[in-house]
């Protein structure tokens, strides 16, 4: 994407933590975080495994340090029990 916008790899992720406020990385773990929530509610899907986690673990532990609670406190838990692990 720097390369894309015509900038250094440096310059574009200070650039973008300028605009959103974090890091492109941070932002992309946001993001897929705020994805889950939404699957969660929708769908008995493989969470995990859609969204690129190892594991169920992996999910949960990102999940946790997001939103400060676990999946299953987040209304999610019967689409949580049903993830697959990879």
């Amino acid at each position: 994407m720097a390369s894309d916008a015509g900038l250094s790899r440096f310059h574009f992720c200070c650039a973008f933590k300028e605009s959103t406020g974090l890091s492109p990385h941070t932002w992309l773990r946001q993001h897929r975080l705020e994805q889950a929530m939404t699957m969660l509610c929708d769908t008995d899907g493989s969470v995990a495994a859609a969204l690129g986690c190892s594991s169920r673990t992996a999910f949960a532990a990102a999940f946790r340090k997001l939103t400060g609670e676990t999946p299953s406190h987040s209304g999610g838990g019967a689409a949580l029990a049903a993830i697959a692990l990879q």
